[in-house]
Parts: structure tokens; C-alpha cells; sequence
């Protein structure tokens, strides 16, 4: 199998096993026994490793011969391989605490970092919001559409270049204004992308 997820590795049976019998015959190449204990879980159904798996990379998962079924019958060896793929392209906002809204000085130029991941270019567009929508995004989460459009139309869309290697977390920065402090109000940007994101302040 190739575009693999990265997390975690599942095998199921087809008949009940005997969990006992399944103890430590499980292992993922690159793992060492020391890398899976505490993250191997067996149950009659199956067996599975919680273990975060690396990008764009070749594994290998090997039940070793000798786990038996409810009714005594034993397995073989089994194995199997795939591919994991690759990191989404994705641009994420670096806001205090994973906020969804933030407070900017109105005298000050308005500076945001974001880290991107696998995108030549990271793109925000910015907007402004009415009274109504800020007090909706900031005190009234409940009442907010998803996905949020702003009523008003875009203040500005822009790009910043990323580079940094496959699968690597860039760190950036941008500013919301364009140069200078923003006029006092409230205002909602979002990023471009496959995984996009957005903040209000």
C-alpha cells in the first residue's frame, strides 16, 4: 500500500484469539521492543500500535509465528508493507494557546506567525467584520455558521514564499496590515491551503 497514514497500525482476525498468546509478537521495522512497550494493545479482535509513524517511508509490520486463536488452532508468521505519505500541505496560525481570537495594538503593526508545511506559498485574506459578526465569533460561538463567511468583501489577499524542506514545519511571519497599524475595529483572517485556518481579532 502506498499514501499510508502515519498513526498508529492495526491488524484483525477473523476468529477470537487468545490475547495471551498475542504478547509481544508484534514489531514495526525502525521500532525497537523498547520503542512499542506500553503502545502494543492485543485484544481478542485484533492487535494494534499507538506509535506515530514517519512520512514518505517504507515500513514493515511482522506478527511473529505462534499466536493462537480461542480454539487452540496457531498462526504462522504474517507480515505486510506499506508506504506512509506525505504531511498535508497546511499553513497553521501561531495564536496564544490555539485562541480563536487574538487582541492587536491599534498603534502598532500587526504581526502574525503561522507554520507552514509542504506549500510553496502561505495565503491569507483578510476582512472586516460588523459589530454582529465580532460579537458572534468572540462572545456567541454558538451562534456561528460553518464555515464562517464574512458579510463585508476582502480587505486585501496576500502570499508569503515558504521555502524549507518535504514534509518540515516552516516558521513565518506576515504582516496583517501590509505596513503600518490597522484602523481600530475587527477584522477575520483566514489561510489558504487543503487544511485551512482562521482567527478573529
Amino acid at each position: 500500500a502506498t499514501d499510508a497514514g502515519r498513526f498508529g497500525v492495526n491488524l484483525m482476525f477473523a476468529h477470537p484469539m487468545d490475547r495471551d498468546s498475542l504478547e509481544g509478537k508484534l514489531s514495526i521495522t525502525d521500532f525497537t521492543k523498547e520503542d512499542l512497550e506500553g503502545k502494543v494493545f492485543a485484544h481478542e479482535g485484533g492487535v494494534s500500535a499507538n506509535v506515530a509513524l514517519r512520512p514518505r517511508t517504507a515500513y514493515t509490520v511482522t506478527l511473529a509465528a505462534g499466536a493462537k486463536d480461542r480454539y487452540g488452532q496457531v498462526m504462522g508468521a504474517y507480515s505486510w508493507s506499506f508506504t506512509t505519505g506525505a504531511v498535508p500541505s497546511s499553513v497553521s496560525l501561531g495564536l496564544p494557546g490555539g485562541a480563536s481570537y487574538v487582541t492587536y495594538s491599534a498603534t502598532r503593526e500587526p504581526i502574525l506567525y503561522f507554520q507552514a508545511t509542504n506549500t510553496p506559498t502561505a495565503s491569507f485574506t483578510l476582512y472586516p467584520l460588523t459589530a454582529d459578526e465580532a460579537r458572534i465569533l468572540f462572545h456567541d460561538f454558538g451562534r456561528r455558521s460553518f464555515p464562517f463567511t464574512p458579510s463585508q468583501p476582502a480587505l486585501r489577499t496576500w502570499s508569503e514564499t515558504v521555502s524549507g524542506a518535504a514534509d518540515e514545519a516552516v516558521l513565518g511571519s506576515t504582516s496583517l496590515s501590509g505596513g503600518g497599524p490597522l484602523a481600530k475595529g475587527f477584522y477575520f483572517l483566514r489561510t489558504g491551503g487543503n487544511l485551512r485556518s482562521e482567527f478573529a481579532f
